[in-house]
């Protein structure tokens, strides 16, 4: 899910790809809804997991982890379902490229904070599948 730079919401998933002229808010209210619950119940339980203020991952269920790369106040707004991708390419110390399953689609994204979000999901879940993705 990526913010353009018209303002519209870009989500890729295995069906392929949807431009939403809605604010991202929305698309994870919608998501959350899905998954029964509502996305202000979704922050309050990721808080409860986790000690960062700050970018937590939602996980809506096992196949819908969303990562914040970029926040979703950001202009440049971008959020990484981890449930989604099959590898990673370290391309050097600062970027890694994302392959994701289902689709020829990559996005190239800065490693720390992905590294980061990955340990946070880790948090959450125990580590169980994302763990090999550090290596």
């Amino acid at each position: 899910m990526e913010r353009c730079r018209d303002n519209q919401i870009l989500v890729v998933s295995s069906d392929g790809e949807a431009m939403y002229d809605v604010p991202i808010e929305r698309l994870l209210e919608t998501f959350a809804n899905d998954a029964f619950t509502t996305l202000q119940g979704k922050q309050h339980a990721s808080r409860k997991q986790l000690k960062h203020a700050y970018k937590r991952p939602l996980i809506f269920h096992e196949s819908l982890i969303l990562c914040p790369i970029y926040g979703v106040r950001s202009p440049h707004a971008l959020l990484i379902n981890l449930a989604a991708v099959h590898h990673l390419e370290h391309i050097d110390r600062i970027e890694t490229w994302v392959y994701f399953h289902h689709f020829q689609k990559k996005k190239r994204v800065p490693r720390r904070i992905l590294a980061n979000q990955i340990s946070k999901v880790e948090e959450i879940i125990g580590g169980s599948k994302n763990k090999k993705m550090l290596t």
